[in-house]
């Protein structure tokens, strides 16, 4: 076990860990039924846990002196957890130890959603001179010690080999010291918690020296292929296919997937569970939604075993542009009838005109009565006395 010497303050770490979006883009449609285990990669800046595309990610507080992320010690392939995940030979784990000789320290793992019930572990490794109480509480509350899903005590490095042992009553897990008082090497315990846990949280309290503990994270992925095809059956080449859970909800750093020439895809990691698939592509209508589950393979272990026959969406129909009606002459009034436009300026013309005739004969009339009111005229009084 490594040796630390304690400092006199704590650390409270948080950070906010992104879901990160990564896109494949494919020459070549790989083999559907892949799978691999994946250790999560753990940070301290930010302090955060990221385990596959799929799975939640995680954050974490601690009151540890400031833990570290090295990557020396290794779960072998032949022990316990590695037969099912495989070797963490070059991952990241997480190096804590208690506050002081009489101060225990807590670490908070907090996920950005429930862990799935099954296909994720999480281990703790080089337990013998502190004692490590993990509590845990989920969607229906607190997680009791069986739930926790010890799997066992194992040693990845001792012959012969110091093991650990769990009490699920109290949550502790505990080492063993050598005869002479001094820490051993290598002893741990794994646990598969079997219902969602929304929160983790692991104590370190001091019993012998100046101790550190170890923590790994695991889980299985899959590869996903398939197709995506047109309502005819033709393929459909740049289109995206986007990864949702079962509901139809985003999944954090989930993978995007955009098809070749021939239609195909392919998602070589993504945490097997049932997920949802939509293929989107520039005019067209989103498909609809497939839903894919895996199912356990010749060793148990899931798998999504076939080719995901994605449907792409209909081209979407763009409306022929609307034409304004030709212009028509104003209809009159009283008729209805309409003119033409010559017609139209015409009259208006002559509407002055006919006015300024009326004038003339009404001055005309006025004059003609003014002169038979007078009489006779001196001409005709003069030809009457001839």
């Amino acid at each position: 076990m490594g040796r630390m010497g304690f400092r006199g303050r704590t650390l409270g770490v948080t950070a906010v860990a992104a879901a990160l979006l990564t896109t494949t883009a494919l020459s070549a449609q790989a083999a559907p039924g892949q799978r691999a285990g994946k250790y999560a990669t753990i940070t301290t800046a930010p302090a955060a846990v990221s385990l596959a595309p799929g799975f939640p990610d995680s954050t974490y507080t601690t009151t540890a002196p400031p833990p570290s992320t090295p990557v020396s010690a290794t779960i072998g392939a032949g022990t316990p957890p590695g037969q099912l995940y495989g070797t963490s030979s070059g991952s990241s784990y997480l190096s804590f130890g208690p506050v002081s000789n009489t101060a225990p320290s807590t670490t908070t793992f907090t996920f950005a959603a429930p862990t799935p019930t099954s296909g994720w572990s999480f281990i703790l490794g080089d337990i013998d001179a502190e004692s490590i109480t993990i509590s845990a509480a989920g969607p229906a509350g607190s997680v009791t010690g069986d739930q926790l899903g010890f799997q066992g005590g194992f040693n990845y490095a001792s012959t012969p080999a110091a093991i650990t042992a769990f009490d699920p009553d109290s949550g502790v897990l505990t080492g063993v010291l050598s005869p002479t008082g001094q820490d051993t090497n290598g002893a741990a315990g794994w646990f598969s918690p079997s219902v969602p846990i929304t929160t983790l949280s692991i104590t370190s309290t001091r019993i012998d020296g100046s101790p550190l503990a170890q923590l790994w994270f695991v889980g299985h992925t899959a590869s996903l292929a398939g197709n995506v095809t047109d309502a005819s059956g033709a393929p459909v080449p740049g289109a995206t296919v986007v990864v949702a859970d079962s509901a139809g909800q985003p999944l954090p750093g989930a993978p995007t997937a955009t098809t070749d020439e021939n239609g195909a895809f392919d998602i070589p990691e993504l945490f097997p569970q049932p997920v949802t698939l939509v293929a989107t592509e520039d005019g067209r209508e989103d498909g609809p939604a497939l839903t894919v589950s895996p199912i356990p393979n010749d060793d148990g272990q899931p798998v999504f075993a076939t080719a995901a026959a994605v449907r792409a969406g209909d081209p979407i129909v763009q409306a022929p542009p609307v034409t304004a009606p030709a212009a028509t002459a104003p209809e009159l009034a009283a008729t209805g009838v309409t003119a033409p436009p010559w017609l139209i300026v015409g009259a208006a013309a002559a509407v002055p005109v006919g006015a300024a005739l009326a004038v003339i004969a009404g001055l005309r009339r006025r004059r003609a009565a003014a002169g038979a009111a007078a009489g006779p005229s001196i001409d005709a009084d003069r030809e009457s006395d001839g």
